[in-house]
């Protein structure tokens, strides 16, 4: 059997949102799990097929990179001030990367 996974954490990982901004999603009713409306805290197998307004969205296969950040950089998606970010040093087929640490 299949293991289950959280439906917010699904479409955080696989359609670039936020557990919290698909959790919205959800309660807006905009999400549709195998044809029927999603609820909050509903759980999902790998071959569920998931809608969201009308687009399948698919699970994405998981990429990973080493990046050696360099100094007076931060790994937040939006800019601090005039910090520079990561995803500025990322080519745009990369920019739906998520960081996930660090090593030190």
């Amino acid at each position: 059997m299949s293991e289950q996974i959280r439906l917010n954490k699904f479409l955080g990982a696989n359609y670039g949102v936020s557990r919290r901004e698909a959790d919205d999603l959800i309660a807006a009713g905009k999400v549709l799990v195998n044809g029927k409306t999603a609820v909050l805290g509903a759980r999902i197998f790998d071959n569920d097929e998931v809608l969201v307004e009308g687009k399948n969205i698919l699970k994405k296969k998981l990429r990973y990179f080493a990046l050696n950040k360099p100094v007076n950089y931060v790994c937040s998606r939006k800019r601090q001030g005039d910090t520079p970010t990561i995803y500025e040093l990322l080519p745009a087929d990369m920019q739906e990367l998520k960081s996930v640490g660090r090593l030190d």
